[in-house]
């Protein structure tokens, strides 16, 4: 142990006279250096002033890059040590239109979105990336100095290094409509149709579905006027000229509430120091509940009336003296009320009105008519050589038909006296004999027969034999007289 405790204590002893020595040697270079103080560093960003003079910067139109996410980023070059870049966004109205004659975003309309101004106190190459508007139309600016915020004529001046411009707006909006009866917590009311007009010119229409929804959906931003074509018999909440703003990205939610229209008349009584009478009368097609109060009075009531229909209403009357008039007070929906008064009409006593008694009537049965239809046949034209006959009729007979009506109590009704049967003598007379006329000779006519000779034929009767035309004799002496003549003059030619 005694060995090991003497070891520890030698070495202990040599580290102690190493570390003396060694912090003599740090001493004495110390010493030797002349006790010269230390350098500072350099410092990266030594510039006293940064330049904005955009001759130190290099970027162009093509700098600038829409990223697509709602940001752009734009790249450059600085030539000299402490230059001062900035990069902007500035957005259109959101109901501005490019004109006829425009080719750019009038400055006094724009109004700043983002932007960055950074200094660069070393050259080289940068970028700088800011927000821009998703869907306005809008102007990009890269330029050298200070951010400009408000722009005014002329815009960034000399210090304008490259732009971007998107000039059309591309910004759409929503708006739902929720339709409701009597209240938000009514039945949804469907096929309710709305129009929306932009500019006082339609835009589009469409009606509410089964739970009453109507959505117009990707409506370029702008005011909207809606529009309600409310159904007859209802009552709505919708201002005639109700307006709508659809903004960036928005969904604007409308709730429109449709009441029944009720109305309220008074009625007589029959006795109006006891009771007053109302009616109520539903314009709409749908059952309606309502409640009633009188004012001044303890008296309340309620019921439903149906759709197209009217229902009464009774009260009893305050008695005072002089009876004052009441006034009934109807409430219906989420807050529709009308008030009527009843003065205490008494209603007309109807007249009992006898109606007359029928006079009776005699009816006469006709008289009956004789008709005698005596009918003679004749017997066809007698031929020569036969004997005629003669066919006789019968002897016309007489119908005589008596008929007796009788009227039904009180109408009496005289029946006709019997006529006796009349009986036509027929004086005896010839038979008429058919075909033959009065006074022409019973005779057959004598037929006239001339008999002449066998050798006795009219000769003037017969053709005529022997007799001949002079004509075919001209006619060959013509032919005759023309071939002469023609070899008369051919002898001559040949001499």
């Amino acid at each position: 142990m005694y060995y090991w405790k003497k070891r520890v204590s030698v070495s202990l002893s040599i580290l102690l006279i190493l570390s003396l020595a060694l912090g003599s040697l740090v001493m004495a270079d110390a010493g030797s250096s002349g006790g010269s103080a230390t350098t500072d560093p350099i410092i990266e960003n030594s510039c006293q002033q940064y330049s904005d003079d955009k001759i130190n910067v290099e970027a162009t139109n093509a700098s600038i890059v829409d990223n697509g996410d709602g940001t752009a980023t734009a790249t450059f070059k600085t030539k000299l040590d402490c230059v001062r870049v900035s990069f902007s966004s500035y957005a259109a109205p959101e109901d501005w239109t490019l004109g006829p004659n425009e080719t750019t975003i009038p400055y006094l309309l724009q109004t700043h979105f983002n932007g960055k101004t950074i200094e660069y106190p070393k050259a080289g190459s940068h970028s700088i990336t800011i927000n821009i508007p998703k869907c306005l139309p809008y102007q990009l600016d890269i330029y050298s100095g200070k951010e400009l915020i408000t722009l005014g004529v002329g815009a960034h001046g000399d210090k304008i290094l490259g732009w971007k411009l998107k000039l059309t707006n591309t910004c759409k909006g929503n708006i739902t409509i929720n339709k409701f009866l009597n209240h938000v917590d009514g039945a949804p009311h469907a096929g309710i149709t709305f129009e929306l007009w932009k500019n006082d010119v339609l835009y589009t229409t469409g009606a509410t579905d089964v739970n009453g929804v109507l959505q117009f959906n990707d409506l370029p931003i702008g005011n909207y006027v809606l529009k309600e074509q409310t159904l007859n018999g209802f009552t709505t909440d919708l201002a005639i000229t109700e307006q709508i703003a659809v903004t960036m990205d928005s969904s604007k939610l409308k709730v429109v509430i449709n009441t029944p229209k009720l109305k309220l008349e008074a009625a007589c009584s029959a006795d109006p120091n006891q009771t007053r009478n109302w009616t109520v009368i539903n314009e709409s097609d749908i059952e309606v509940p309502y409640t009633w109060d009188i004012t001044g009075s303890p008296q309340t009531g309620g019921g439903t009336v149906a759709g197209a229909a009217s229902t009464p209403i009774i009260s009893t009357a305050e008695i005072t003296d002089p009876i004052a008039p009441n006034t009934l007070n109807l409430h219906w929906g989420s807050d529709k009320t009308i008030s009527l008064v009843n003065s205490g009409e008494l209603c007309p006593t109807p007249t009992p009105t006898t109606p007359p008694s029928p006079t009776p009537t005699t009816e006469t049965s006709p008289t009956p008519t004789i008709s005698t239809t005596p009918t003679t046949e004749t017997s066809p034209t007698p031929t020569t050589g036969s004997t005629p006959t003669t066919v006789t009729s019968p002897t016309p007979t007489t119908n005589t038909t008596p008929t007796t009506e009788t009227s039904p109590a009180p109408t009496t009704s005289t029946a006709p006296s019997e006529t006796p049967d009349v009986l036509i003598d027929l004086e005896d007379e010839d038979t008429p004999i058919g075909g033959v006329n009065a006074g022409v000779s019973d005779e057959v006519p004598i037929e006239t027969i001339v008999d002449l000779g066998e050798n006795k034929v009219p000769l003037a009767a017969l053709p005529k034999t022997g007799d001949s035309s002079p004509i075919p004799y001209y006619l060959i002496g013509a032919f005759a007289l023309t071939v002469g003549f023609t070899s008369l003059r051919k002898q001559r030619k040949q001499r």
